[in-house]
This record gives structure tokens, C-alpha cells and sequence, in this order.
């Protein structure tokens, strides 16, 4: 804070210096003062043999990727499915306050059922790769940005997002190239 004064930094916000205690104690994000009707955390994961999104287009990854249900579609356990009439295969949307995902339901046990998990090899935005199909949207949309929503202690930001998910009717088929 000392060197915020000293050289004049003007942030759009208060940044809160609380957490710069010597004893950590536990200030949760704001991730969890959601509304009730965002019920899911939306959590993304990868594999060794993947590095975000960019290496999709090396066909042989490619293939991998499109042959493992996790990274085809949107991860929801068999319990939170039923409670939203979802069943495999199902087009959902996943909305949290700050953005939205859609894709398939992969219904799995390997989910917590108060999670809705996202490979980061299904987000693409990207359209004009031969190899690399669009994807669902990018999985950083659905997070919260801004002071708030930064660690203050490693300067992270917030990676987890509470969301609500609902089933779509089926999209059109994707364009062909």
C-alpha cells in the first residue's frame, strides 16, 4: 500500500488489504455470495497432452480429443442432470452472471454433483481452422473480473465461476467447410 501512495496509483476500486495479514484467515471469494438460482461451480480442467486451446489444431491431438466423451461436451454428474432434466447428449446452456457456455451433457460420476466441469479443449471461439471446430465459448467468460475478483496476495484471478446450467433445444448442425 506504502508504494500505491507513493507513486500516486489510482485504482477504479477500494482494494481491500485485509488479506495482507501475517496469519492467512480465509476470506472467501465472492464466487460464493452468487445468487441461489446459480446453484453449479463451473471448474475447467486439462490433460498432460494439452495446452489450453492452442494445440488443438495438431491433428493427432485433435483425434484424441474428439475420441474422449470429457473433452467432447460439458461434464455434469447423473445426480445434478436429473434434478435438471438432463440426460447424455442433451445441448445445455451454462450461464453464470457474467457470461454464458453451451455445448453437450457428458453425464459422469467423476463430477462432483455440485460442479459442472469444462475441458479447455472445448473452448474455442476460433472458425477458421480446418482442423479445429468451434467450440462452446470460452470458459473465462463465465468469470467474474475486476479488484474484487483478484487475490490480492498472488495477484490471481478468480477461476471458478458459479453458474446455472439449463437444457436447449438441439442446435442447428455446425456450417461444413
Amino acid at each position: 500500500m506504502h508504494k500505491f501512495k507513493e507513486f500516486n496509483v489510482q485504482l477504479p476500486v477500494k482494494w481491500d488489504f485485509e488479506e495482507y495479514g501475517a496469519i492467512p484467515d480465509g476470506q472467501l471469494s465472492p464466487v460464493h455470495k452468487e445468487p441461489p438460482e446459480y446453484d453449479l461451480y463451473a471448474i475447467t480442467f486439462k490433460e498432460h497432452f494439452l495446452n489450453f486451446t492452442e494445440n488443438l489444431s495438431i491433428p493427432w491431438i485433435r483425434e484424441l480429443v474428439d475420441r474422449d466423451p470429457h473433452h467432447r461436451g460439458l461434464m455434469i454428474n447423473p445426480i445434478a442432470a436429473k434434478a435438471r432434466g438432463i440426460e447424455t447428449g442433451d445441448y445445455i446452456e451454462v450461464r453464470s452472471r457474467f457470461g454464458v457456455l453451451t455445448g453437450y451433457a457428458v453425464l459422469t460420476e467423476g463430477i462432483h454433483p455440485e460442479t459442472i466441469g469444462v475441458s479447455n479443449a472445448t473452448n474455442r471461439t476460433v472458425t477458421h481452422n480446418p482442423i479445429t471446430r468451434l467450440g462452446g465459448g470460452q470458459f473465462n467468460t463465465l468469470l467474474g473480473v475486476g479488484v474484487e475478483w483478484t487475490c490480492c496476495v498472488s495477484g490471481a484471478m478468480e477461476s471458478v465461476a458459479k453458474v446455472k446450467v439449463t437444457k436447449l433445444p438441439a442446435p442447428p448442425p455446425p456450417p461444413r467447410y
